[in-house]
């Protein structure tokens, strides 16, 4: 696209006659529409790979700037890891629970400060 853009331009400059203002904008639109499909094929196999049930992300929480803490299924297993900019590493591997059912609120664990006291 941008070599059809800096063509045009070279051959007015050169005196040649004025660029082919449909062609330009036919491979702006061609380009473009190759960028939206690819992206709808990224998103296609994005969700497909999500959906094969092999890795699955059941929470994540960030720390930091480039840290958090993320809960991942894998197969029948939960495992607590904690993801940093150069390292994965296990916490702690959890009950399984089956997929789909929320963890009742009698062993959800809360921060030992309220938000109140977190704010002074």
């Amino acid at each position: 696209m941008l070599l059809v853009l800096v063509t045009a331009v070279a051959d007015s400059a050169a005196g040649n006659p004025a660029p082919d203002w449909g062609r330009i904008v036919l491979s702006m639109v061609a380009v473009l529409g190759l960028i939206g499909g690819l992206a709808l094929l990224l998103k296609q196999m994005r969700q497909r790979i999500a959906s094969s049930g092999g890795l699955m992300l059941e929470a994540s929480l960030p720390l930091g700037r480039q840290e958090r803490v993320v809960v991942v299924r894998v197969g029948n297993s939960r495992l607590l890891l904690g993801v940093t900019a150069h390292q994965v590493a296990t916490l702690a591997k959890l009950p399984d629970a089956p997929l789909g059912t929320p963890q009742p609120q009698s062993q959800v664990r809360r921060w030992p400060w309220s938000a109140q006291e977190r704010r002074s």
